[in-house]
């Protein structure tokens, strides 16, 4: 059997028998991770009591596939009796829901690192957690991939791969931010998750750790500690003592810029408000009232390492979660699966399954859960990949769809109208209908690319949101056209971009200031986030680098900002208050 063959959960059985054992102890634990946020569903004192345990079992689990040259056998069958008794407590609770199932796959994810059932354990797992259409696709895509790997090599590759097919834009801890409120030191792995929902090599975000020798020692001394000196000792104690170990280590990697900040004399935290270089200027930064995001193209916010993200969920609040919508949804996503396989092994075609896993990503488990731009972005780019094979002539470089897999198209477009057509506000996306009073700014493909890669250049904007902004931009014509629907959905974007950066500034001055200062005295300041948003670590501030994007883009951020008399007086007050401060522009490095 071949893995594009897998048609249910016994297929996949079935296969991973036949593979190496590795190859199942890896889909054993990225089930774990994709239903993680599940345990957020269980009592408040279940978590505090419980939620370590599952973060336990998980974060093992992951580490014996990526970090192979390590052994974790010890380590998992400990993590795997303490969560045994979270399972007992969560089936209690919750008579097979999501908790349980959360747990249970957490604790399946650990056993199946020294056991010889690993293909047993992964089937278990996703039997019980009662897999929804998007989950298992992603699980069928897991198994596709592997197969074209080499087979040594092939489970820790997959390790360094986004949970969600390719493409997750944005922050997707979803609920485990609730953690936060039981104790705020959760943060480490609440990051530590988000790493791994965009895939990254990594286990911790430790910036200058080369060869991860920092990241592979805190593994290490996670998976050698025992429930007598740590693990058994609480989330309070565990989870502080995980912080300083992340402390020491970006201390002992951290750049000689930071240091030589450090010698100057200078507070390596934020500003007080009575420098003269920031009292001169504050007074035009007050009188700035930063205009919304709109709500009608894709809005941003800051993932967990502080970087800028699409909001995956923004909007979603908003759409008809009734039985007939969810049965649409439901049919449009199985509809573009169905597309995607026929057309996977296309030659000619093949391209489009990449826009149809976006799109199932965009569309999440359901309607509260999904993307609404990206999902109109998406589907709105099927149809014309679709138009364009329908069109093809005998003589073009396309070729026409197969006749299955044209009937196929036929009815994803059916599903994905009708969906998006009886939802007003997807409705109103898909339109990119707008007033007198949401005026769009001219902002041509090169221009939004520009933004983005000096965002890029400064290490301040989420890898998935770059290639977002990127596939935007492609998709529009060169010149900006407000009759075209892809010129109106980039510029929108482009637009909510900017403001999303003059919020953010307005609301932390103090570090754009600060880390100009420090520059101001001959310091280089590092680029890059290093802690979690709105935090001024060593000198390093998001705040600082959208400061410099918007000096060094002038021009472009005038005409993403400036689409209205209000907005364009309080761009120029803004401009004014940014050269007041010795801030470097991208364009002097």
């Amino acid at each position: 059997m071949e893995a594009d063959e897998i048609k249910s959960i016994g297929d996949l059985r079935t296969w991973l028998e036949g593979k190496p054992t590795d190859w199942a102890q890896v889909i054993a634990v990225r089930v774990a991770l994709r239903v993680m946020p599940w345990i957020t569903f269980d009592s408040r004192s279940w978590l505090q009591a419980n939620a370590l345990h599952v973060v336990r079992s998980n974060v093992i689990a992951w580490a014996a596939c990526n970090y192979t040259s390590h052994k974790f056998d010890r380590a998992a069958l400990n993590a795997v009796k303490i969560c045994s008794s979270a399972v007992a407590t969560a089936k209690i609770n919750h008579d097979y829901g999501q908790p349980f199932g959360a747990t249970y796959a957490a604790t399946n994810a650990a056993l199946a690192v020294s056991s010889n059932d690993a293909a047993g354990l992964a089937f278990d797992s996703i039997n019980q957690i009662h897999a929804g259409t998007t989950f298992w696709y992603a699980v069928q895509r897991d198994c596709v991939w592997l197969s074209s790997q080499k087979p040594s090599s092939a489970s820790r590759a997959l390790t360094r791969r986004g949970l969600w097919l390719d493409r997750d834009f944005g922050s997707a801890t979803g609920n485990l931010a609730v953690l936060l409120e039981i104790d705020s030191n959760y943060a480490p792995w609440l990051v530590w998750y988000e790493r791994r929902i965009r895939g990254e090599r990594a286990a911790f975000d430790i910036p200058g750790d080369k060869g991860r020798i920092e990241d592979k020692k805190i593994l290490r001394r996670l998976a050698e500690a025992t429930d007598e000196d740590f693990w058994g000792k609480g989330h309070e104690y565990v989870n502080a003592t995980l912080k300083s170990w992340l402390e020491e280590a970006r201390e002992r990697v951290q750049p000689e810029e930071v240091h030589a900040l450090q010698a100057t004399g200078i507070s390596t935290g934020p500003p007080e408000i009575g420098q003269s270089t920031l009292e001169l200027a504050k007074p035009l930064l007050d009188l700035i009232n930063p205009d919304q995001q709109d709500a009608r193209s894709p809005q941003f916010g800051s993932d967990a390492t502080g970087r800028i993200a699409i909001k995956p969920n923004a909007g979603s609040d908003q759409l008809r979660s009734d039985l007939q919508s969810l049965s649409r949804h439901a049919r449009a996503v199985q509809m573009a699966q169905k597309l995607g396989e026929a057309l996977r092994s296309h030659n000619n075609a093949g391209y489009i399954t990449e826009m149809v896993d976006a799109y199932v990503a965009a569309m999440g488990n359901g309607p509260e859960s999904s993307d609404p731009s990206g999902l109109v972005f998406a589907g709105d780019q099927l149809r014309e990949a679709i138009a364009k094979h329908r069109a093809a002539g005998p003589d073009d470089d396309l070729q026409p769809l197969p006749p299955s897999a044209d009937r196929d198209a036929s009815g994803f477009l059916s599903a994905h109208n009708m969906y998006v057509g009886s939802d007003p506000f997807l409705d109103d996306l898909d339109r990119t209908t707008r007033g007198p009073d949401a005026p769009l700014p001219a902002a041509n493909p090169d221009e939004i690319r520009r933004v983005a890669n000096a965002a890029r250049q400064a290490d301040i904007l989420a890898e998935r949101t770059y290639e977002y902004m990127v596939a935007a931009s492609d998709a529009a014509p060169a010149a900006y056209d407000p009759a075209d629907r892809h010129s109106r959905f980039a510029a929108g974007l482009a637009q909510n971009f900017a403001r999303y950066g003059i919020e953010f500034l307005w609301a932390y001055p103090n570090e754009a200031a600060w880390a100009g200062l420090a520059a101001g005295v001959g310091v280089t300041v590092m680029v890059g986030p290093v802690a979690a948003a709105g935090g001024a670590v060593a000198g390093i501030t998001i705040a600082y680098q959208i400061a410099r994007n918007i000096i060094a883009n002038e021009d472009i951020y005038q005409k993403l900002l400036a689409t209205s008399p209000a907005g364009e007086d309080n761009f120029n007050r803004l401009i004014r208050f940014l050269k007041s401060l010795p801030i470097k522009s991208l364009k002097d490095d």
